[in-house]
């Protein structure tokens, strides 16, 4: 939330933030052959950032509701990765140092599956959501509360 403050304060009035989270739900990972003829061979595990990113929906929300922004509309889409070979992923994930949990069945039938295929490639798709935020004026200053005795 203390970056969305930053981002506030640096931001004219009427400057635009455009956020970008991902879906709380797993991303599909499918094998495409030639044709466009798709594979689903499951689902990654993202269970442990699902939480991280409902309460940055509800940060986003609280700074809404306290005047900093306004949305000015949303869109959810698919944010599709491709990659020619299962290696090529793994170091993927690797290098963005993910925390998603891959069931090695996965990689064991897309190993399989694109020897047999060397035309395809490998698509791991990502729900997003992308709001664009409208820097509000001047948000509101937290009150003080007086102790006088």
């Amino acid at each position: 939330m203390d970056v969305l403050k930053r981002i506030h304060r640096w931001l004219r009035p009427g400057g635009l933030v455009l956020d970008l989270q991902p879906e709380p739900e797993p991303p599909r990972v499918e094998v495409v052959e030639v044709g466009d003829s798709r594979v689903l061979l499951g689902h990654i595990d993202t269970s442990v950032v699902v939480g991280n990113i409902h309460r940055a929906r509800a940060a986003v929300t609280s700074l809404v509701e306290a005047g900093y922004f306004e949305r000015e509309c949303s869109v959810v889409f698919d944010f599709v990765s491709h990659f020619r070979s299962v290696d090529e992923w793994l170091r993927h994930r690797q290098a963005r140092r993910s925390t998603s949990l891959v069931d090695p069945a996965i990689i064991d039938r897309a190993r399989d599956m694109l020897s047999v295929s060397p035309s395809g490639e490998l698509d791991v798709s990502e729900r997003v959501l992308a709001t664009r935020l409208k820097r509000q004026g001047t948000a509101p200053e937290p009150t003080a509360i007086s102790t006088r005795v």
